[in-house]
């Protein structure tokens, strides 16, 4: 084997590790977080099955714990599948407003 033909063979086995280490970086980087939701409107029984099927609904919520009475959900998730926006979006798609607790939900839903 000569010089040039090891050196590009060298060449495209890197290139070729690096592509399969770029690909598998959103993975490797992804991380099992948690958030509390602040949902307003979740104020009895049927809003609270609203809302868990709202969130199990969504790839990636691993662990999920309602509560009417503080009004709020407490999300364990891989950031590396869904992430908070999805969370809240699927959460207006039921009508409930929803915001990272401590900050302030949007109004009817809009």
């Amino acid at each position: 084997m000569t010089k040039r033909k090891f050196a590009a063979g060298l060449l495209f086995a890197l290139a070729a590790l690096a592509a399969g280490l770029l690909a598998a970086a959103p993975a490797a980087l992804a991380a099992e977080k948690t958030v509390v939701l602040s949902v307003p409107d979740m104020e009895c029984g049927a809003r609270e099955i609203q809302a868990n099927t709202a969130l199990r609904g969504l790839e990636g919520v691993k662990d999920l714990k309602l509560d009417t009475d503080e009004k709020t959900a407490t999300v364990t998730y891989d950031d590396g599948a869904v992430d908070v926006e999805a969370m809240k979006k699927a959460l207006e798609e039921f009508g409930m407003p929803a915001s990272v607790a401590g900050e302030k939900a949007p109004a009817g839903g809009e």
